[in-house]
């Protein structure tokens, strides 16, 4: 993919003249990796964005013992550390990896500021960047602690739907990252979307999620959890 699709793809870029679309072309630089591959690692020196092209990234924590826990999930359109960029010496407090064939254009911090200083538009869209990506952690903490698995499938489809009344979603990775996501066994996960679609609460289909029911998907997420506790995993 070109460098102006993956712009155009991104909500951060999209609205950006000819003239700084050339700039950015000029300070970014594509790199490409087969699944499994280590784009980022944690400690190492942030200097730029990167901005996700194709494919599907995963950006996970590793503790002293190297346990890792997958604290994001990226696509084609989503960056990776603009939250670094106002500090020349920060280093990456995660680790990236390629969840599938990926292409990543990374644009030099230089070329951000210099968009930030002079695009009142595009500093705009940053900032409310930094504040999705800040609420999404938030969004994430409370899946995590919910008390039951079903609860967390359920916490997870309804963040899914960005709109109101919105009751049909994509899943936007494989069921074993999502479940990897939601720290919780892959066969786990698809036992509960199995469930829920016996209880009329959703229709899956493929990646396809509709939700059925939204009022029973609203009482599963305040009861108990009793029914499907939360394994180890």
């Amino acid at each position: 993919m070109s460098l102006a699709e993956a712009l155009k793809k991104s909500e951060l870029f999209s609205a950006l003249d000819e003239e700084s679309l050339a700039e950015l072309r000029a300070a970014s630089r594509l790199r490409k990796y087969k699944k499994d591959g280590v784009i980022l690692v944690q400690g190492d020196l942030c200097e730029g964005l990167a901005l996700v092209a194709k494919g599907e990234v995963a950006v996970e924590v590793y503790n002293p013992e190297g346990d890792a826990n997958m604290v994001d999930l990226l696509s084609a359109g989503d960056c990776v550390g603009e939250e670094l960029l106002f500090d020349n010496e920060v280093r990456y407090p995660y680790t990236v990896l390629s969840c599938s064939t990926t292409e990543l254009y990374f644009i030099s911090r230089n070329a951000i500021s210099s968009l930030l200083e002079k695009q009142p538009l595009f500093r705009q869209a940053f900032f409310r960047l930094l504040s999705t990506k800040l609420l999404k952690k938030y969004r994430h903490i409370a899946m995590l602690s919910q008390k039951s698995l079903r609860q967390k499938v359920g916490c997870f489809i309804r963040e899914a739907c960005v709109l109101p009344d919105q009751n049909e979603i994509i899943l936007p990775a494989s069921r074993e990252l999502i479940a990897k996501y939601l720290a919780m066994p892959r066969p786990s996960f698809s036992r509960e979307l199995t469930q829920m679609c016996r209880d009329g609460i959703l229709e899956v289909e493929g990646r396809r999620v509709r939700i059925l029911d939204r009022h029973k998907l609203e009482q599963l997420l305040i009861e108990n959890g009793k029914d499907s506790p939360i394994e180890e995993t």
